[in-house]
């Protein structure tokens, strides 16, 4: 033990230690007139235990957001995890949740004991003492909003969750129904092609003199032609 701290070890880097006087903390609240001094003792232990708890509550939420924890210490009345990093609001409230939600999961795992298990042994009588009730009255503490305690900074995770929830702008009625709701816009089929004639009996849509021109043209293409084959085979002549 150096300068009043008991250290047991390291957990992920992080000191794990007690101060003397959370050893005589914890006898005064494992005592109780009505056991006898073995339970006191061993109820003294439990609550030594119970403050650990707590603080490890802390570093598992500050290591879950990855932040550094450097220590875990225990004094007389209350613990500190020591830590640091760069927390939002939401992780800061968060962290100091961990402690009382790490208390809420060991009442939880203490309470079948409790209901369904004889309680008459030694160490079970101081087990149910410490883990139940000296559990839920130092959740209570830890929860009043005055600061050191918890409590100043946890209750701030109400108005943070919901922030991150955002304001609801809209009410179910208003949401449009799927009946409700126009078509969607259909792309409009282009027509098929065909060829244009005039019905039967109708008078063509071309005229005399087009049709004139167009005769013409076509005798001119069909004269030339006819010269070309007659000069072809003329100088087919000439050359055998």
């Amino acid at each position: 033990m150096q300068t009043g701290y008991l250290t047991f070890g390291r957990v992920r880097g992080a000191l794990v230690r007690a101060h003397w006087s959370a050893f005589a903390l914890a006898l005064l609240l494992g005592y109780s007139r009505h056991a006898s001094i073995w339970t006191s003792l061993l109820g003294s232990l439990f609550v030594l235990a119970l403050v650990m708890v707590h603080e490890f509550g802390h570093a598992a939420m500050v290591w879950r957001y990855r932040h550094t924890v450097h220590s875990l210490d225990v004094f007389a009345f209350h613990g500190w995890c020591r830590w640091s990093g760069h927390p939002s609001p939401y992780e800061r409230a968060m962290i100091a949740w961990g402690g009382v939600f790490a208390q809420l999961a060991l009442l939880a795992a203490t309470l079948p004991i409790l209901l369904l298990v004889d309680q008459r042994g030694v160490v079970l009588s101081a087990l149910v003492h410490v883990f139940v009730w000296t559990n839920l009255y130092l959740v209570g503490i830890n929860l009043i909003p005055i600061a050191p305690l918890d409590g100043h900074e946890a209750w701030k995770l109400l108005p943070l969750l919901k922030q991150r929830r955002g304001p609801r702008n809209f009410h179910m009625d208003d949401t449009p129904r799927r009946d409700d709701r126009p078509p969607p816009a259909r792309r409009s089929k282009r027509p098929p092609l065909r060829l244009l004639t005039p019905p039967p009996g109708a008078e063509p849509p071309v005229s005399p003199s087009s049709r004139k021109i167009a005769d013409d043209v076509i005798q001119d293409a069909l004269e030339r032609s006819r010269r070309k084959f007659d000069a072809s085979k003329t100088d087919d002549g000439e050359e055998s």
